[in-house]
C-alpha cells in the first residue's frame, strides 16, 4: 500500500468511528430515556439526541467520505474479497 492510500485509508477509517461512536451514543441515551430517565428530562434528551442525530448525519453525507471512498476503490478492487480493506470500502456508506 502506497503512502497516499494508507493516508486515506486511515482517514475513512478515522471518520467512519466518529460516525460509528455518535450512534453508539445515541443508542446509550435512547436506551436511558426508556428505561430510566425522569419525565423531567424529556426535553434534554429530545435536544440531545437531535444534535447527535444532526451530527452523524453532516458526517455520514460530508462529501469528503465519497472522495476517499473513490480513491480507494482500485485498491479495495485489487484485494481478496475478504480482505479487512476491501470490507471497508464495500461496506461503507455510499455517499
Amino acid at each position: 500500500m502506497d503512502k497516499t492510500t494508507e493516508k486515506n485509508r486511515s482517514e475513512l477509517q478515522n471518520r467512519l468511528h466518529e460516525i460509528y461512536d455518535l450512534i453508539n451514543a445515541s443508542a446509550v441515551l435512547s436506551w436511558d430515556q426508556a428505561t430510566y430517565m425522569p419525565t423531567a428530562g424529556a426535553a434534554s434528551r429530545g435536544r440531545q439526541l437531535a444534535t447527535l442525530g444532526r451530527l452523524t448525519h453532516q458526517k455520514m453525507t460530508d462529501p469528503q467520505i465519497g472522495r476517499l471512498l473513490d480513491a480507494l476503490q482500485p485498491y479495495a478492487d485489487a484485494l481478496p474479497y475478504e480482505a479487512d480493506d476491501a470490507a471497508l470500502v464495500r461496506n461503507s456508506p455510499q455517499i
